[in-house]
């Protein structure tokens, strides 16, 4: 988690963002979903949202997650 929150931290996203991300999603699927962020931070606006887009949708069965 702690490498979730300095990365976060350096896309704008809440230590907050990301323990919603950890306790919907399991710790695997949200450092996942933390470097999906990362990964399309070129791209979308603001970091924190997009991964409280993904949050909410995981947590709603949108995106299948699946930690190995």
């Amino acid at each position: 988690m702690q490498v979730a929150l300095v990365v976060g931290s350096m896309m704008s996203i809440s230590p907050t963002g990301c323990q919603d991300a950890f306790e919907a999603m399991r710790p695997a699927n949200a450092v996942v979903a933390v470097a999906a962020t990362l990964e399309r931070a070129g791209h979308i606006n603001s970091g924190g949202s997009y991964l409280r887009d993904l949050t909410r949708r995981a947590t709603r069965g949108e995106i299948p997650l699946r930690a190995r």
